[in-house]
């Protein structure tokens, strides 16, 4: 044996073999062909043109012939037991063992450190390996083989007919798809075919319930991208939303993000939660009820069925006992919410609002000039009004310049109020916007994560400021009291009222934050919350999850009616400068002369 082989050989079973590919590792990372993995489904075509189309299956699968059972449940999952060794490639292919150990060569080139030479599979697909002197000029690898069958001769409308063994074979195994695609995995997994040896070990499907299947007319291998491959066993299956738009927020809502599809979408499963290795809460999968299955029956039980499959009293999933309704256009000031208002805890507020702002509104413009009366028509051109109402809108009423030029101390305490608002209802506008526009895509839903890191500390960081702004007008006003014959420094009236409601918002909203942290399981990403998450911690160590997912209930439906009073109360406060000012500013920067 050449002694470079010899070494190679050593260098792979040994100790040193390991700490090489260590040392290694970074530089074959990307130089390093993708493995070929064995399949069993062919490609026809490619196989008609291959090196080894002239043999037949039964000479390299000879095992299969003499088998009892085929196929035989002990060795889908045993690459080991493939026909494609090394042994049963070298009763051919004598000259290439020949070279490996008298030349220390392979395909006319050294051996390279870090490649196996003893799985030919590893580089070789023997189903579509061609010799590379038989190729013609005009070849194209990169197209279908389908398509250039006149390279090589004259246009045929077919393949050549196969053997009566071998069209026996491919009846199974010949790539293709709808129920040709089927027989090779309902040959197991069929329970008609089903064999005593594998109940328990794979899954039943019942033949009736596929063909009226939802996706009856889709190839298993189209979901099951590995299920052709072996080992067989662990097998994934392809995400919903590779094919599917995933569900906007008005029905999915943020909390259902690490929810799989199929936990709503599946007759006969039970939904679970899934945990990291660490015990953290990761999400909600599900697992099947009965046999045979039913997980290609993707048509849930009508109305509320699919919800309560969650959502009860006493649930280990981490769901609110009751199925919530989704934020709506009231939440719209904080959250990525939706243009829903028909929620009883936004409808009556929201009407009440509206008329509210409609009488008040007809009353201001019959007392105020917005755009008339006291100001001169502009004689400006477009363009000059145009560049003054955005410098209005992004001097005077973003950052409040003639706030900041009366009294810097009244300008920082509303800063800590307005910017978090701002903020927090671009920040959702965006997710929203996005997940609209764009629903298959990452960004949409990376910042409706509530367990995503930047969204979390910068939620936490603004609820904070918005306390703290909150606190400081309270203090400021306490310090600047009202006298009977008006207000002092020109303050604006007090309005303990809002403030009040401001805070009990943003107090329920850390403590909802931190029941949900809690009861989900302490979920990874969880921690930049971390008002939330020190919030949860003792909720966590007290309270059983199974508690909280009822009490979560009752807290979210006071921070709604929270919100719902305040914007009710808008109207008749001194928060309807938010309305007001903005807009005085505007008919003012354009009604007035330049």
């Amino acid at each position: 044996m050449n002694p470079e082989y010899s070494q190679f050989l050593r260098i792979r079973h040994g100790r040193e073999r390991l700490r090489l590919a260590l040392a290694l590792a970074l530089l074959f990372a990307f130089m390093a062909p993708a493995t070929v993995r064995a399949e069993w489904q062919v490609d026809e075509a490619r196989f008609h043109i291959s090196a080894h189309k002239d043999i037949a299956c039964a000479d390299c699968h000879e095992a299969v012939t003499g088998a009892k059972r085929h196929p035989e449940p002990d060795a889908v999952n045993n690459a080991a037991s493939s026909a494609f060794s090394l042994e049963q490639c070298l009763t051919c292919h004598e000259s290439v063992q020949a070279a490996l150990d008298k030349t220390g060569t392979h395909g006319g080139q050294p051996l390279q450190t870090g490649k196996d030479y003893t799985n030919c599979v590893t580089c070789h697909n023997p189903h579509t390996v061609m010799l590379k002197s038989n190729i013609p000029p005009s070849f194209d690898e990169k197209r279908p083989v389908r398509e250039q069958c006149n390279v090589c001769h004259e246009g045929k409308t077919a393949l050549p007919a196969l053997s009566k063994d071998d069209e026996s074979c491919m009846s199974c195994h010949r790539k293709a798809t709808g129920p040709a695609a089927e027989r090779l995995c309902f040959s197991c997994h069929y329970a008609e075919n089903k064999m005593e040896e594998l109940r328990g070990r794979t899954g039943v499907l019942d033949e009736a319930a596929v063909k009226s299947a939802t996706h009856r007319e889709v190839a298993c291998a189209e979901c099951h991208k590995k299920s052709v491959e072996f080992p067989h066993n662990k097998q994934q299956r392809v995400a919903c939303v590779q094919c599917h738009v995933p569900h906007g927020e008005s029905q999915a809502h943020d909390a259902h993000i690490g929810v799989e599809c199929e936990s709503c979408h599946l007759a006969g499963v039970t939904p679970r939660r899934k945990v990291t290795s660490d015990g953290r809460g990761a999400g909600i999968s599900f697992i099947v009820n009965k046999e045979p299955l039913l997980v290609h029956n993707m048509r849930p039980g009508g109305g509320d069925a699919s919800c309560v499959r969650c959502h009860f009293a006493g649930n280990t999933f981490g769901a609110a006992a009751a199925a919530l309704p989704a934020k709506s256009i009231l939440c719209m000031g904080c959250h990525a919410a939706t243009f829903t208002v028909g929620d009883a805890s936004t409808f009556p507020f929201l009407l009440f609002f509206c008329g509210a702002m409609l009488v008040m509104g007809m009353f201001w413009l019959t007392k105020t000039s917005f755009g008339g009366g006291g100001h001169t028509q502009s004689t400006a051109s477009p363009s000059g009004r145009f560049t003054r109402v955005l410098t209005t809108v992004f001097l005077d009423i973003l950052l409040q310049r003639g706030l900041y030029r009366e009294d810097r101390e009244r300008w920082g305490i509303h800063a800590l109020i307005f910017f978090p608002f701002l903020f927090r209802f671009l920040w959702g506008m965006t997710a929203l916007l996005a997940s609209l526009w764009m629903p298959e895509q990452p960004l949409p839903w990376l910042l409706i994560n509530k367990n995503a890191p930047l969204g979390g500390l910068l939620f936490d960081v603004s609820g904070l400021a918005l306390l703290a702004g909150l606190i400081l007008a309270a203090r400021h006003w306490l310090r600047h009291p009202r006298m009977a014959s008006g207000a002092v420094l020109n303050l604006p009236r007090r309005d303990w009222a809002a403030l009040v409601l401001l805070g009990g918002i943003t107090s329920a909203g850390f403590v909802l934050e931190g029941m949900r942290i809690a009861m989900t399981g302490m979920p990874d990403g969880a921690g930049w919350s971390f008002v939330g998450y020190m919030l949860a911690l003792p909720l966590h160590a007290l309270i059983t999850e199974q508690s909280l997912t009822g009490a979560y209930v009752w807290v979210w439906y006071v921070h709604a009616l929270l919100t719902g009073l305040t914007v009710a109360y808008i109207p008749f406060s001194q928060l309807r400068h938010i309305i007001t000012s903005p807009l005085y500013m505007i008919f003012n920067a354009l009604g007035k002369e330049k």
